[in-house]
């Protein structure tokens, strides 16, 4: 090639050297049971406060209230049972992981979340909401769409998580929310959506998006000209204009593989970002900016509202997804529940 390397010079060689090999032989192993662990009985009076205790084999038990199945009562070498009334049997089973579960929230920061799978998880159970458009008093930003769902991840896999905010000035809510127009009154800018990315940061990156809602536009009043909801299985809401979606004035929702339309001059939405509303110049109608999302919402025109943006997930990592249109109020929020592989 032709002029490609800048500073000094390079030169790479790889080669293969030969080489022999035997041939394979079976290793096998073989995990054991865990053993038992050893706990007393506990003689007492009744109206007493009583402690039972189990000591050996790894060190971490769990407590059940019967021999199979049944209800946890507690990870812990020690079970307090307070004011006992009559004699009863419980049932403790030593474990390999004391923390063999887990939850974590996720709100909005502004900023991008890491949170690194624990050994031991293969799925994660997830709960994505977008953040809801902006408000002014006359009419209310469109809700933020949600997902819920499984997640297949490795163990140490760096997941980065972006939470959508609900704007409340002339930019759009972090993590693409389109921008309002303004004059004399104030339309809302576009919510950010939510989303997780698995191996990097850019839009490519997304394995599940909830939509953010589009921004409020002004005129008539009673939430008349209300944001459009983001999210849904589909296509994200348009908003509304004169409790009407006239295609003139308003923004269209997010699609699954294009951005809602925006009219009149106001921004059609785009991968990961919503329009910005039309910036008519003086004396103009205040407008919605468009919800983020997979795909963002259109902004609104004279008044309108913005569209909301769509949910996404990823069909090859994904399972038991169920989408809900229009269901977060406020920020966005993101929440991983978890279970370890454990004996």
């Amino acid at each position: 090639n032709q002029g490609v390397r800048t500073g000094h010079g390079t030169v790479s060689i790889t080669y293969t050297s030969p080489f022999c090999v035997s041939a394979r032989i079976p290793v096998t192993y073989q995990a054991g049971p865990v053993s038992n662990p050893t706990a007393q009985a506990v003689n007492a009076n009744c109206g007493d406060t009583i402690q039972l205790s189990a000591t050996g084999s790894t060190g971490f038990f769990e407590w059940f209230d019967a021999p199979t199945a049944g209800n946890s009562l507690g990870i812990n070498a020690n079970l307090t049972q307070n004011f006992v009334t009559n004699s009863d049997t419980l049932y403790v089973e030593a474990i390999t992981d004391p923390n063999p579960s887990g939850t974590l929230t996720f709100n909005y920061t502004g900023g991008v979340q890491n949170w690194t799978v624990p050994s031991g998880v293969y799925v994660i159970d997830f709960d994505v909401a977008g953040a809801q458009g902006g408000s002014n008093p006359s009419n209310q930003g469109g809700l933020g769409g949600r997902v819920t769902g499984s997640l297949t991840v490795t163990p140490g896999q760096l997941i980065r998580i972006y939470v959508g905010q609900q704007p409340t000035g002339s930019s759009g809510g972090w993590n693409g929310g389109g921008d309002r127009y303004s004059y004399y009154q104030s339309g809302g800018s576009g919510g950010g959506a939510s989303d997780l990315r698995i191996g990097g940061t850019s839009l490519s990156d997304r394995v599940i998006v909830a939509g953010g809602g589009g921004g409020a536009g002004w005129n008539c009043s009673g939430n008349a000209e209300r944001g459009g909801a983001g999210g849904g299985s589909g296509t994200a809401q348009s908003g509304w204009y004169c409790n009407g979606n006239s295609t003139s004035y308003v923004g269209q929702g997010g699609q699954q593989n294009a951005g809602g339309s925006g009219p009149n001059g106001a921004q059609s939405g785009s991968p990961g970002q919503g329009g910005n509303a039309a910036q008519i110049g003086c004396c103009g109608q205040a407008a919605g900016g468009g919800g983020g999302g997979w795909y963002g919402g259109g902004g609104g025109y004279y008044y309108g509202g913005g569209g909301g943006g769509s949910s996404y997930t990823d069909p090859n990592l994904t399972s038991n997804v169920n989408h809900t249109q229009g269901d977060r109020s406020g920020h966005g929020q993101v929440i991983i529940s978890y279970v370890k592989a454990y004996c």
